[in-house]
């Protein structure tokens, strides 16, 4: 049976076990009954009876019935682990691992049409998308085509311009062979004459013309030969953009036979489940039929229950006079008759739900070859549409080839015609060169003397850079020495700071001496003064009379 979970609004299910749980004991959990057509019947290694150990890896002893059938319930066609324990007859006690998958065979069915159809649907975008693709290379080779026509045109107005380049050329070195033959041979007649060398000095001026005229049309040629590298790389550019595209032509081409081949499996795939579906229709053809055999027995025996009441009424109605002898039979009777009763009543319930399963599973039926049908159409749909895009893309590509074919051999016959007119020019410059490299040899040689006075000079210099050095010794020990002089002075002058400190406190000790030796005087005075008065007194008292004391 499927549930809708209100929280996630998925289908749940379990797989096909009802349990039982021992509540006056160890709260064991067995298996009571396995339900038909679920995974745990299909997969036939549990038994009725087998105790339920662990749900996930999780232990379920003691835990509540209700919270292991939450444990169990889950998405359709997830898998659940489960641990049981089976005691065997003789004993012995085995557990072993189930790995079950939630739901029946028709929503694994179901499922397994829904990836067909998400597959059939990526499949057609991804042929949407290189559809798309194949556009888009189309468009790069035309816009490659019109940018080869325009460099074409671009390549033809720098030949012009080449060609004017080298004409002009030619038409200075013409001019400068001829003034150089009318310098030899002005030369040659009148060497000592002043008109000539002003001649000379004028020839000589438009003959440096004449090479500043050929220098620039150097430059001109070295950047008409640029512009001819640049057309060349565009063109080497667009022949890779073009491989990249037939490449990609070519992977796509590729990429077909993968895709037919990914359609057969697809359509194997499609036959598969067309043969699980005949194999399931014939399954709940066997289980009406057996649903049609039980009913029919349930009538035979309800027919023998109405026969046996009409038998029990009509010995009722026989033994009514002696209702009072055979009222013991007549309990018996109508037991039976309820006993009938009860059994014809379930019969009929049986019946009804016979019905409903037989009409459910014709439903069912229905819904699957409709299903089918419409799956078998929008395959062979779009098979047709990518047959036509591919018949499409395989003559684009022939059309592709010739254009590109025909434009390599137009840019094949300018590019010879361009290297053939750069041999031309090439020749032409040659000689310039060689010209241009005698001057370059005199430039050399005035070069060089030039070299000379400039080591000459430097010889000088790195002299008087030895010069400067010495005395920047000297001087740098010279002024090492008055530091050193300056430094003994302060060292000096904080002496003599201390021998005036020292100084000063000699004298505040023998101003300090002094007072002491006054103060010292002044009591030797005061003491001398006073043992003179002291004597004074003496000597006064010794010159005085004796007193005379009369004796009576």
């Amino acid at each position: 049976m499927h549930r809708i979970n209100a929280g996630s609004g998925t289908l749940v299910s379990g797989v096909g076990i009802a349990f039982l749980q021992d509540v006056q004991g160890e709260r064991q959990t067995y298996v009571h009954r396995i339900y038909k057509g679920g995974s745990a019947e299909q997969d036939g290694k549990v038994q009725v009876g087998d105790v339920l150990e662990k749900v996930e890896h999780l232990p379920v002893h003691g835990k509540p019935l209700s919270e292991i059938k939450h444990i169990m319930l889950g998405e359709v066609g997830t898998y659940v682990n489960l641990l049981f324990r089976r005691t065997n007859p003789d004993g012995s006690i085995v557990q072993y691992d189930v790995s079950l998958m939630r739901g029946q065979t028709e929503s694994f069915l179901l499922k397994e049409k829904q990836r067909l159809q998400s597959l059939l649907d990526s499949d057609r975008k991804q042929m949407q998308h290189a559809e798309i693709e194949i556009e888009a290379l189309r468009g790069a080779l035309y816009r490659a085509d019109m940018h080869k026509n325009q460099d074409f045109d671009e390549k033809q107005h720098l030949t012009m311009a080449i060609k004017e380049k080298s004409l002009k050329i030619e038409e200075l070195q013409a001019l400068i062979i001829s003034i150089q033959q009318e310098i030899d041979n002005m030369s040659k007649d009148l060497v000592d004459s002043s008109d000539i060398k002003e001649e000379m000095q004028n020839l000589t001026k438009m003959l440096a013309d004449a090479e500043s005229h050929i220098i620039a049309a150097k430059e001109s040629l070295e950047k008409d030969q640029l512009l001819t590298q640049e057309l060349q790389d565009k063109w080497k550019n667009e022949k890779l953009a073009r491989t990249n595209c037939e490449t990609r032509i070519a992977k796509l081409q590729m990429e077909f036979p993968a895709r037919e081949e990914q359609e057969r499996s697809y359509r194997m795939h499609q036959e598969q489940l067309k043969a699980k579906l005949e194999q399931s229709r014939s399954k709940a053809m066997e289980e009406m039929n057996d649903a049609l055999r039980r009913k029919e027995e349930e009538l035979r025996k309800l027919r023998e229950a109405e026969k046996a009441e009409a038998e029990s009424e009509e010995q009722f109605a026989q033994v009514s006079a002696n209702n009072q002898e055979i009222q013991g039979r007549v309990r018996e009777t109508e037991k039976s008759l309820r006993a009938a009763e009860n059994a014809r009543l379930d019969a009929v319930n049986r019946n009804e739900v016979l019905m409903a399963e037989l009409s459910r599973i014709r439903n069912q039926l229905q819904m699957r070859e409709q299903v089918i049908n419409d799956l078998q159409a929008k395959i062979e749909e779009d098979f047709d549409k990518w047959q036509i895009s591919l018949t499409s893309a395989k003559h684009g590509r022939k059309q592709d080839e010739m254009s590109f074919l025909d434009a390599e051999r137009g840019l094949n016959e300018e590019i010879r015609k361009v290297q053939q007119n750069r041999a031309d020019l090439e020749d032409s410059m040659m000689e310039i060169l060689r010209n241009l490299e005698k001057r370059q040899i005199e430039l050399e040689r005035a070069h060089q003397d030039l070299e000379r006075l400039l080591a000459e000079q430097r010889n000088n210099t790195t002299s008087l850079r030895g010069d400067v050095q010495n005395l920047t010794q000297q001087q740098q020990e010279t002024e090492a020495e008055i530091q050193r002089c300056r430094n003994e002075i302060q060292r000096i002058e904080a002496a003599c700071k201390v021998c005036i400190q020292e100084t000063g406190l000699c004298e505040q000790r023998r101003s300090h001496l002094s007072s002491e030796y006054d103060m010292l005087m002044r009591k030797e005075r005061l003491r001398i003064e006073y043992m003179e008065q002291t004597q004074a007194l003496n000597k006064q008292a010794v010159k005085l009379p004796l007193p005379h004391f009369s004796v009576h």
